[in-house]
């Protein structure tokens, strides 16, 4: 029927009010008071129930809407936050990960540890860790190593044959921190250098790399965490409702709307899109 309908609506739309929403909950709590108000002093005879279920659907998606774009706008302030505030340990981190990709020559892990890893730095804040940015400057770190390896068979020099040219251009377009095409030009002629020398036969020194100092944060999950409860942070997922207690010890119901794994915090907001709460693994 109609009206058994359009009181599940109002049932699911209450669900999600609580006091705690305060003056933006006010217009969505008094939308639900008219409509049960309207169905209270209306002849049950003439009501159209069909036509108000329509009409508080349509309303109930557009506040879902809003709140959605809400929350989308919220969790990528936060996720760039804190990529702000991690962008030096990460760029450390992946350059310690390509420092031991493979011994090197000094030439190499110059380059790495200068304008690449500062070019990194720069693709991390302006375009973040998913990008095609990102990801194509750790290929170049992988290309640039694996061009500089003494080859040890005909399919390796075949390889190497293949590689070598690609990396002047891939330099020159990559490198994005040096800003003096002469400065530019002086690291693509060194591993240009180090090319030629590999191409007449010669072998080029290599050593293992000296990796970055890597300091700790506070805000990186802490490895006392338990497995189980590792466990049972992996069931919560971005999207889902959860209850929790809000400071006066009452029920707030709030939906994941972020899961910041590399810095253990989680952040819900409620049916608006506003964020409610924030909470860390631990906690």
């Amino acid at each position: 029927h109609p009206l058994c309908k359009l009181l599940d609506r109002l049932w699911f739309a209450s669900l999600y009010w609580t006091p705690s929403l305060g003056k933006p909950g006010d217009k969505y709590k008094a939308r639900i008071e008219e409509m049960l108000q309207r169905i209270h002093t209306t002849n049950h005879a003439r009501a159209s129930y069909a036509n108000w279920q329509e009409e508080f659907a349509e309303q109930l998606d557009k506040e879902f809407q809003r709140a959605e774009l809400l929350a989308t706008r919220i969790s990528q302030a936060e996720r760039d936050s804190w990529v702000r505030k991690q962008a030096r340990q990460i760029v450390q981190y992946n350059v310690n990960r390509i420092l031991r990709y493979a011994d090197m020559p000094e030439t190499g892990e110059l380059l790495l540890k200068g304008p690449w890893r500062d070019s990194l730095h720069q693709v991390l804040l302006s375009h973040g860790m998913e990008s095609l940015e990102w990801h194509n400057l750790l290929r170049l770190a992988e290309y640039l190593l694996d061009s500089v390896q003494s080859p040890e068979n005909d399919k390796e020099q075949k390889n190497l044959y293949k590689l070598i040219p690609k990396i002047p251009g891939m330099l020159r377009k990559q490198l994005i921190s040096i800003g003096n095409q002469e400065t530019l030009q002086e690291w693509v002629s060194a591993i240009e250098a180090l090319h030629m020398s590999l191409l007449m036969g010669n072998t080029i020194p290599v050593r293992p790399a000296e990796p970055l100092a890597l300091a700790l944060s506070e805000t990186l999950v802490n490895a006392s965490i338990s497995s189980a409860l590792v466990d049972k942070i992996a069931h919560i997922h971005e999207g889902q409702w959860l209850v929790y207690p809000d400071e006066n010890d009452e029920p707030l119901l709030c939906r994941l709307t972020i899961k910041l794994e590399e810095a253990g915090q989680l952040l819900f907001v409620n049916v608006l899109g506003a964020k409610c709460l924030q909470k860390s693994f631990s906690e």
